[in-house]
């Protein structure tokens, strides 16, 4: 085994060439699934459940919603914008291509009721909780 004598400047350099590295890498170390994949928020209240999906860019007919067993799938492909000459393209953060996330339905939510709408390039569905059925329940007395 070799000892490394601790250097903090050396520390220091190392975490400022991550840094560069990170910069100028682009995140190639993302797939590139995971580079298109938009952003999702799920949340709910006492009513229903949501997802967001943050879509800049798209329209409605470039997105797909299916549900199949208890899971509702978004897909949809988000298409490279050819408004400008690649030749002179320094740099590219924008997500293109294609996309695909299933959820999981709860137990409790109502499948009949899914609301998709898209506002500003967010897509929200909205699904209605099922009204909770009143149980008759009897109290036994222990003899």
């Amino acid at each position: 085994m070799t000892l490394i004598t601790y250097n903090p400047k050396r520390v220091v350099l190392n975490e400022i060439d991550s840094l560069f590295d990170s910069f100028w890498n682009f995140n190639d170390s993302l797939s590139y699934s995971e580079k298109s994949l938009p952003q999702f928020d799920i949340s709910q209240n006492t009513a229903s459940y949501f997802i967001s999906a943050d879509l800049p860019g798209m329209n409605k007919k470039d997105i797909n919603i299916s549900l199949a067993d208890d899971m509702i799938t978004l897909s949809g492909e988000r298409k490279l914008n050819k408004n400008h000459d690649d030749e002179f393209l320094r740099y590219n953060n924008i997500r293109y291509g294609s996309f695909e996330k299933s959820f999981c339905i709860p137990d409790d939510a109502n499948i009949d009721t899914i609301e998709a709408k898209m506002n500003n390039g967010v897509l929200t569905l909205e699904i209605k909780k099922a009204k909770k059925i009143s149980s008759n329940i009897k109290k036994i007395s222990i003899k």
